[in-house]
């Protein structure tokens, strides 16, 4: 992959659907398999509901959005450019108003956008070029590298924000794909991805993910189960995203 192609929507959810799917179902199985279900089966009940125009609005809005999102490639749209479609049909539309829009959780948009921008200068300040010299990560082999950032992602993605981890990661990890292939963009790609994959699949502590947080929140789920299940998981998802590279990457 040369340097100036750059990785689609598309070409993203192609590598990540199936990892998604494969570990839904092992985790579905795992779960089965440690917490033994107390009922037979769980009733679900639907309201019955009138189409109004704005449902077919938010319908049409969904389906032309993800549509551009994976036809990037022939547009030349970004996705960034592409996320603007929603908020602003809804706004003009009326289905949002203004306090929805003040509603927005703008502290967690403000922190995304602060691990991204650590991100950023960690690469253009020369500070991932220090750390991968200060290590002596260009002597290690590929194997080795992708190995070492997978297991600093699954960990730092443990106790921080998957976002903020990978913000931090993946700009060393380019840096260093580069420097050990000799300029080429395959291995770099490769670390990044395995890094991003990983830092997806840190769920051993509630403040892992939002979703952990909340199931916690319950009462219902100990923190000493999701230890034990965020560690079953994570040897398995380190395996199946190692191999996934490995197939279709390095």
């Amino acid at each position: 992959m040369p340097p100036d192609s750059p990785i689609t929507f598309l070409k993203w959810i192609s590598w990540g659907v199936p990892i998604s799917i494969i570990l839904i179902f092992v985790i579905w199985f795992f779960l089965q398999l440690v917490f033994k279900p107390r009922t037979d089966k769980i009733e679900i009940k639907f309201e019955k509901i009138k189409i109004t125009g704005k449902h077919i609005i938010i319908l049409i809005t969904l389906v032309v959005t993800a549509f551009l999102w994976l036809t990037t490639e022939l547009h030349g749209i970004s996705s960034g450019m592409i996320g603007l479609i929603p908020p602003g049909v809804f706004l003009a539309t009326g289905i949002l108003d203004k306090n929805d829009f003040h509603m927005i959780g703008w502290d967690v948009l403000i922190l995304m956008a602060g691990g991204i921008a650590l991100g950023v200068a960690m690469g253009k300040s020369g500070l991932s070029d220090w750390i991968m010299i200060s290590f002596n990560l260009g002597d290690f082999s590929l194997l080795a590298i992708m190995i070492i950032f997978a297991l600093a992602s699954l960990i730092l993605s443990t106790f921080m924000s998957n976002t903020a981890s990978t913000n931090i990661l993946v700009p060393i990890g380019i840096t260093v794909g580069f420097v050990i292939s000799g300029g080429g963009a395959d291995s770099a790609v490769s670390i990044a991805v395995l890094t991003a994959l990983m830092a997806s699949c840190a769920m051993s502590l509630p403040v892992s993910t939002p979703p952990n947080a909340i199931a916690y929140g319950s009462g219902l789920i100990k923190a000493g189960d999701m230890r034990k299940m965020g560690i079953i998981i994570a040897i398995f998802a380190l395996i199946l995203n190692f191999l996934v590279i490995q197939l279709f990457l390095v």
